[in-house]
């Protein structure tokens, strides 16, 4: 197993980075941002040392990002596992959230570019949830749903491109931007969680851990999931294998505390990472080692959704609202890509609510419902 500083000094070689450098440094004097010097935050920032013997990360929240982690499992092994990885951000040219997980330890790197797609992404989710709820009641929207939906594709990617020319990213109301962060958070705990489940189960190594494959493999063999990843190459597979794992980690399965609560937020976290990769990547439709996003996000959709229904504590009006929240997102996810819904769930698909109203339903039978299960949610165009 190779050390935190392996892992360390392999990350700023493959990044390209000034070893020890200080990525929010950098990238607020390229953006030109204002910031204040004397706030906790920013003292905390200019106090980081990325080359410190016990830092997990080039910055302090990716560093907290990795504590949480190991704080989620119980595992000596796995714990161990966490102690070798080491995360960073910056401004990588083919490098959006990814690892390298040929190794023996851990790297993980986030791009600025793709926490800005993030918190666009979720921003712009708001109001796309309320799209939703008003063209699937306002029949007046008609033909200019296609227009409102284009706006906001618009307006999205003015979101996502940031403040490269020195102006604020977003101009949400700060609570809004506050969520957006938090659950930002969530998104990272999943994407260090995916790095940590691909050393668990030790994939790159070609000597997997049968035993974890073996609890992995049970989930995706479920009816509903397995129809998602029919035809998926080996590397392919196991990614999605380490997407579940990582669901499971961050909802709390391996400390045995996992609540509604954690379980809503992992699957929050998982989408919200996902959509990133799909959004900055352009990688939707998958190539190579990965597969479709709209197929890793159908499967841990799935997963989650049967998982959280089967808690005997829900009331009906919990069950509905977490269906309804788990089929905007993947309907958003769909928006997003420009893939061709499923024919099958949307009778009339040259009017947007139409659409909507109809995947949704169909979308939230094929979640719930036993005998839909031979039916995958998205059919790749």
């Amino acid at each position: 197993m190779e050390s935190l500083a392996d892992s360390r000094n392999r990350f700023f070689h493959e990044a390209k980075q000034r070893r020890c450098e200080n990525p929010w440094i950098v990238e607020m004097t390229i953006r030109g941002t204002q910031v204040d010097e004397q706030s906790i935050e920013w003292r905390k920032v200019r106090a980081w040392d990325p080359c410190a013997p016990t830092a997990h990360a080039n910055c302090p929240e990716l560093h907290e990002r990795v504590l949480e982690v190991k704080g989620l499992v119980v595992n000596p092994s796995w714990r161990a596992r966490v102690d070798t990885i080491y995360a960073g951000r910056g401004r990588f040219e083919d490098m959006t959230a990814s690892s390298l997980k040929h190794r023996k330890g851990g790297t993980v790197y986030i791009s600025f570019a793709y926490s800005d797609a993030t918190v666009a992404a979720l921003i712009t989710l708001g109001d796309f949830v309320q799209f939703v709820d008003r063209a699937k009641i306002d029949a007046r929207l008609g033909a200019r749903s296609e227009a409102l939906r284009d706006g906001m594709l618009a307006a999205f990617a003015r979101l996502a491109r940031g403040d490269r020319e020195g102006s604020r990213i977003f101009m949400a109301p700060s609570h809004v931007i506050s969520l957006a962060m938090r659950t930002t958070q969530w998104a990272e705990l999943f994407i260090i969680a995916h790095e940590l489940a691909h050393l668990i189960m030790k994939d790159s190594t070609q000597k997997p851990d049968k035993l974890v494959l073996q609890e992995v493999d049970a989930l995706l063999a479920e009816p509903s999931v397995a129809v998602e990843i029919q035809g998926l190459s080996e590397s392919q597979k196991a990614e999605v294998r380490a997407d579940v794992l990582s669901l499971l980690i961050v909802a709390g399965e391996d400390a045995g505390d996992a609540t509604l609560t954690t379980e809503m937020q992992a699957i929050d976290g998982a989408t919200l990472a996902l959509l990133g990769v799909g959004i900055v990547d352009a990688d939707w439709s998958g190539a190579g080692d990965h597969p479709s996003t709209l197929t890793r996000l159908a499967v841990i959709s799935r997963i989650a959704a049967r998982r959280i229904l089967s808690r005997s504590e829900l009331t009906l009006d919990q069950r509905e609202e977490l269906v309804r929240s788990v089929v905007l997102k993947l309907v958003y996810a769909a928006w997003l890509s420009g893939v061709r819904i499923d024919q099958a769930h949307t009778q009339k698909a040259d009017v947007w609510r139409n659409v909507v109203a109809d995947f949704a339903a169909g979308a939230a039978a094929l979640l719930v419902e036993n005998e839909l299960e031979s039916q995958p949610l998205f059919v790749l165009a």
